[in-house]
């Protein structure tokens, strides 16, 4: 054929080129839970108080008094979550004095793909799981990341997120735009909708993870394409830490550089440690993108 269509999003990529768009759903700020309490996230039937309950790992960690991993690991795991709040499902609120409403809400589809913008200090966990109330009935993905705190009193940073996906998209506030359909009626293109332009994808292998924390060793993946202000999804649940001794957590922390991603090692004092240690190696994947946002 040597006439037809080509639609050009504002980067001048070929929207068709690589198959099926998708759209910018939702976008905003983090929630950021920053109470004192410690309380579990993702637990079955909902955010539960510490002591007879254990959340499953890697998703925030919060563990009984008497546990060999109290003290000031709760407090920097439950101080430095950040999680992308999309939905209208309701929150529970810690208990104690300083309660805090911590949502368990995210994205609303399994079509859904939550990306966060990688602070300036990186991050050192990210979850993403399926999270259902009320078993059976309905679901909806949960995401989140943990910021590492970088000494005594220091700022955190506001954690921009979106919300990537083809269907279930809000109506658009402009009137008038091009808009496709595909023969079954869904939306291949609406130009009145933000795109997502995914600009890379990688994996970083158990192996690195264990050089880093064994070696502090330093890794580095480039992107094939530029980038100027990366948002990255990963693969369900990634984490990577070893007990150091004496008190101290070595965890991995993947951070942007400017021209590279990088996985490197950041010590987090968590105070007297009294009990076996265990030590998690958890590779992971990196999608890697640039919203018209």
């Amino acid at each position: 054929m040597t006439h037809g269509l080509q639609v050009y999003n504002k980067f001048g990529d070929n929207v068709f080129r690589d198959g099926r768009c998708l759209f910018v759903k939702e976008k905003g700020v983090c929630f950021q839970h920053s109470g004192s309490d410690r309380t579990v996230v993702g637990c079955w039937p909902n955010v539960s108080p510490t002591g007879s309950l254990a959340s499953w790992y890697p998703l925030a960690h919060a563990f009984d008094k008497n546990d060999y991993l109290s003290g000031a690991l709760n407090a920097y795991m439950n101080r430095h979550w950040h999680w992308a709040s999309t939905g209208p499902e309701a929150g529970m609120y810690t208990p104690g004095h300083n309660a805090q409403l911590v949502p368990h809400s995210g994205a609303t589809a399994l079509s859904d793909v939550v990306f966060f913008e990688v602070p300036p200090n990186g991050f050192v966990y990210s979850t993403m799981f399926w999270y259902d109330k009320t078993p059976g009935a309905y679901g909806r993905i949960v995401s989140g990341i943990c910021v590492p705190e970088m000494g005594p009193g220091s700022p955190l940073d506001p954690v921009r997120y979106f919300v990537a996906s083809y269907q279930g998209l809000p109506a658009p506030t402009e009137d008038y735009g091009l808009v496709i359909n595909s023969p079954e009626g869904g939306i291949l293109y609406d130009s009145r909708y933000e795109n997502t332009r995914v600009r890379d994808f990688f994996v970083v292998p158990p192996s690195d993870i264990e050089d880093v924390l064994e070696n502090n060793a330093v890794k580095t993946y480039t992107p094939r394409e530029p980038l100027t202000n990366p948002f990255v999804s990963t693969s369900l649940n990634w984490s990577g830490h070893r007990l150091a001794g004496n008190g101290w957590m070595n965890f991995i922390r993947f951070a942007w550089t400017g021209t590279a991603f990088q996985l490197s090692r950041v010590r987090h004092d968590i105070g007297s440690s009294s009990g076996a240690g265990f030590d998690i190696y958890r590779g992971f994947t990196v999608t890697v993108a640039d919203p018209e946002i």
